[in-house]
């Protein structure tokens, strides 16, 4: 490891506290039993830089093909949390972007000039999509699948020489998207004119991709683990009760009648094996009762919940007892004790 890189881990080293994290954490678990909390969880944006040096970062396509590189972007984003004092946990990914569970099933993908990689569709059109369901799941380690494990274990190898980070840090699972946000990376838009002229082809489709999304998880389980032992774990820059975050931002587009037959059976064969949350950007009020009946569901994130109606969907996930990750403060009664993540800033 370069030396400007094992100087600024041993700086990051030297900020973790162990019983902070600890507090949080306990702090967190309260908030998922709905106890009232003397302050509410919160992440914010770091302080203003200070004027002295900078953490290193590297442009996403230096960092993809070099796991040294991207483990120092990953503990960056730790140096922030812990500089903003938050509720954020310690915690980093293998960050492939978001076709990593397309290319395990075969999906081709590109990087483009530096941003995350982009997926295209399968050609040969419906056809293609047959051919796929007829093969059945993937293999966690085909395709980008087989990298994230690769770089994990750097990960680990590195960090197993400076024992503050190897036990503070968290590894979370890559963004392996949703179920039906996955499908239509390899369908591409055809899927939504297939939801009315070919609805088993889509189900079909949907369905491999969760068996897949399962395989995947029970291997990650298997191979880095997860640190749940009281039910909880991280993601992105939460911690949260249940094992994964599964991602909806294609699904929003879609009729409630589509998503209750090609998404929230798929979601909830997996939330509730794993237990986790879902999240998703843009306007989803059509949708959102439906996220929050979902089988297994512990938490919902809301990329923009400005573009909600924001009461009705915090009264509904505090009766359904949902957890609301980075809830904006502004948008926060003052009488809400529990059950919300705030975000400051």
């Amino acid at each position: 490891m370069l030396d400007i890189h094992k100087r600024w881990i041993a700086k990051l080293a030297g900020m973790i506290d162990p019983d902070r994290v600890a507090r949080c954490r306990k702090v967190v678990r309260r908030v998922f039993d709905f106890e009232p909390v003397e302050e509410l969880p919160f992440v914010a944006r770091p302080p203003a830089d200070d004027g002295g040096e900078p953490w290193p970062t590297y442009p996403y396509n230096d960092a993809f093909d070099d796991p040294e590189k991207m483990l120092v972007n990953q503990l960056g984003m730790v140096y922030d949390g812990l500089r903003a004092a938050d509720y954020r946990p310690p915690n980093i990914r293998a960050h492939f972007g978001t076709v990593i569970l397309a290319s395990v099933l075969g999906g081709p993908w590109q990087l483009t000039d530096n941003s995350l990689p982009w997926a295209h569709h399968l050609e040969g059109g419906a056809d293609a999509i047959r051919t796929l369901a007829d093969r059945g799941p993937g293999e966690p380690k085909s395709g980008l699948g087989g990298r994230c494990f690769q770089t994990v274990a750097f990960y680990r190898d590195a960090l197993a020489e400076i024992p503050p980070l190897a036990d503070a840090i968290d590894i979370y699972h890559p963004d392996l998207q949703g179920p039906y946000d996955v499908a239509h990376l390899l369908m591409g838009p055809d899927i939504f004119l297939a939801g009315y002229d070919e609805p088993e082809l889509v189900e079909r489709l949907v369905g491999v991709v969760t068996e897949t999304y399962r395989r995947f998880i029970r291997a990650w389980a298997d191979e880095v683990g997860f640190a749940d032992g009281d039910g909880l774990t991280t993601h992105w820059n939460f911690t949260i009760r249940g094992r994964i975050m599964l991602r909806n931002d294609t699904t929003i587009l879609l009729r409630p009648e589509h998503y209750r037959r090609f998404v929230q059976p798929f979601d909830a064969r997996l939330l509730s094996e794993f237990g986790g949350a879902i999240h998703f950007c843009g306007r989803a009020d059509h949708l959102v009762d439906l996220m929050l009946e979902t089988e297994g569901l512990t938490a919902l994130n809301s990329s923009q919940p400005e573009l909600n109606d924001h009461g009705r969907m915090l009264r509904t996930a505090q009766q359904r007892r949902a957890v609301l990750l980075g809830w904006p403060a502004r948008m926060l009664p003052d009488d809400v004790r529990t059950g919300v993540v705030v975000a400051r800033g």
